[in-house]
């Protein structure tokens, strides 16, 4: 076994941490119709919601769920098989494809290794940091204590993959740049 293994299995009691991994979680889609109108009158049970299922990764740092309240909501990312991800998007194909995903290179992608724990072996994963979306911490830990045993991205493979969704919302392009020596003054 290596010294620093990619993930662990917890318990599905143990507290939420990030890179937990999470199946089949429900998010609701929002209609259109809803969006830009007040309730109109209309009792909200009658507004229908579409609720897709996302294997997700809690993208939450570790310190700040153990003191989130209740209603407090925790950010998750989706995470998808490779070659699922290939069959979509042809620039994460063959060679090219990989060594950009590997590298970091392919904006708004993460790309994880495979998981070999017994009964719980998942092929690489790319975790897609653009689609971002969060839900109530007691939402999230029913979830996680009903799917039994969870695998749990290690550090330091958690750390990294936490930069790399902070260097998505850090690229700042400047439309005029400071001089590149000191002007007189």
């Amino acid at each position: 076994m290596s010294a620093y293994p990619w993930y662990e299995l917890v318990e599905a009691t143990a507290g939420l941490e990030q890179g937990d991994f999470l199946f089949d979680y429900p998010i609701p889609l929002v209609p259109l119709e809803v969006v830009g109108t007040r309730s109109g009158g209309r009792d909200a049970r009658e507004i229908k919601f579409d609720v897709y299922t996302y294997h997700l990764i809690i993208m939450t740092q570790s310190c700040d769920l153990q003191k989130m309240s209740e209603d407090t909501d925790v950010l998750l990312c989706p995470r998808v098989a490779y070659p699922d991800a290939v069959v979509k998007n042809a620039k994460l194909r063959g060679p090219n494809g990989w060594s950009s995903l590997r590298k970091g290179h392919s904006v708004g992608l993460h790309l994880l290794n495979k998981c070999e724990i017994e009964e719980h072996s998942l092929t690489y994963q790319i975790i897609d940091l653009q689609k971002v979306f969060t839900s109530p911490i007691r939402v999230v830990r029913a979830h996680a204590n009903s799917q039994g045993k969870r695998v749990r991205l290690c550090p330091p493979y958690r750390e990294h993959l936490a930069q790399a969704f902070a260097r998505q919302f850090m690229r700042v392009g400047l439309p005029a740049d400071l001089p590149d020596t000191l002007p007189r003054m």
